[in-house]
């Protein structure tokens, strides 16, 4: 597998923040207050190797603070957002959606995939699917 748990996580919180954060709303001075975008960018952004991980400064535990705290403000934001925008251009530049909408798109799909080798992760290590109706 090439991949790991610490770069997923990593990459989702830097993905939730440059699409669709920063390309709808602008960036966002809490997240740099309580965030190092610049390390998550480093070892986490698009390019970036999964087997250097390691050398990221946080906890797992850390880690998903700081995804749950990105997601909350996601979402929020999202709640907010006025749809009307869809087919603007992005405030910055992305690099596979030229409108609002389109980053919007992108970033859903990109979750799931995402969400997809989190899954593959679990399933390797012998942990049960956690997706699907319970029984």
């Amino acid at each position: 597998v090439g991949t790991n748990l610490t770069w997923q996580v990593g990459h989702l919180l830097i993905s939730q923040y440059f699409a669709p954060v920063v390309v709808l709303f602008g960036s966002q001075a809490a997240v740099k207050e309580r965030i190092s975008i610049k390390e998550y960018a480093s070892l986490f952004g698009l390019g970036s190797d999964p087997k250097n991980a390691t050398q990221f400064s946080k906890s797992v535990s850390e880690q998903l603070q700081d995804l749950a705290f990105m997601q909350d403000l996601t979402l929020g934001l999202l709640k907010e957002y006025d749809y009307s925008k869809l087919s603007e251009p992005p405030l910055r530049e992305h690099p596979v959606g030229n409108t609002q909408g389109k980053c919007l798109d992108w970033s859903i799909q990109h979750e799931m995939w995402h969400a997809g080798q989190l899954a593959m992760l679990r399933k390797a290590l012998g942990y049960t699917s956690t997706f699907g109706p319970r029984g």
